[in-house]
């Protein structure tokens, strides 16, 4: 959360009306807590941060390549 947090400190515009889905929250704080290297946590940041600009931007899809590669890559 350290990398959103970051992301949208540094964003001049101002926060939407819409908020983030309270499943979508949920489900990425599963997926997000089961990564352990700082530049994947980042990148699960950079999505949380990319949501909270534009609710609705990250699709399950997303997660899906997300969870991949941070699999892979732990797996190397």
């Amino acid at each position: 959360m350290l990398a959103a947090s970051g992301v949208l400190q540094d964003d001049p515009e101002e926060p939407p009306e819409k908020h983030v889905d309270d499943d979508w929250l949920i489900r990425w704080r599963m997926a997000a807590g089961q990564v352990s290297l700082e530049e994947l946590q980042d990148l699960w940041g950079q999505v949380l941060a990319g949501e909270i600009k534009s609710p609705g931007t990250f699709l399950l899809r997303t997660w899906e390549f997300l969870k991949q590669m941070s699999t892979a890559r732990v797996n190397r």
